[in-house]
């Protein structure tokens, strides 16, 4: 995706025998974010605005991640604090992966409906800022249908 707008895109995986659509399988990174993850910029950026956005929904947590794209020791944490609200403090190894536990449970999570969340991770160049303009003119025209 390199320098391409990152759209929430989600490759679901076939199942190989039946041709169908297996639910609850879908991925929004490309490749691993952690101390011994590839840390494409783009992965790291969708990870950031993950914790951000759960930063209100679970206790402790840590200072708002910069949304920049770049691993270092702030997003290692968020990753960690993530990862011990979600699947528990013994499994927080501080990285995610596609499909791996943290990130399954995560989308299980998120909301199926659209929100200034999903928006923000459609949209993920746009500042939260912007998102919240944006969702405040969008929210009311789905509403109407």
């Amino acid at each position: 995706m390199g320098q391409y707008v990152h759209t929430l895109e989600l490759k679901h995986h076939r199942d190989r025998d039946a041709g169908e659509l297996n639910a609850g399988e879908a991925e929004i990174l490309e490749s691993s974010v952690g101390v011994s993850g590839t840390n494409q910029k783009m992965d790291v950026k969708t990870v950031q605005r993950l914790v951000n956005t759960l930063i209100t929904k679970f206790p402790d947590p840590p200072k708002r991640l910069s949304e920049d794209g770049a691993y270092g020791n702030i997003t290692r944490k968020g990753i960690e604090w993530m990862q011990s609200c979600l699947i528990g403090a013994a499994a927080s190894n501080g990285q995610v992966e596609p499909g791996d536990t943290c990130m399954t449970v995560l989308m299980d999570r998120f909301p199926a409906s659209m929100t200034a969340d999903t928006v923000g991770l459609i949209f993920l160049n746009a500042s939260t800022g912007r998102v919240d303009r944006y969702w405040s003119h969008l929210e009311p025209a789905m509403m109407r249908y």
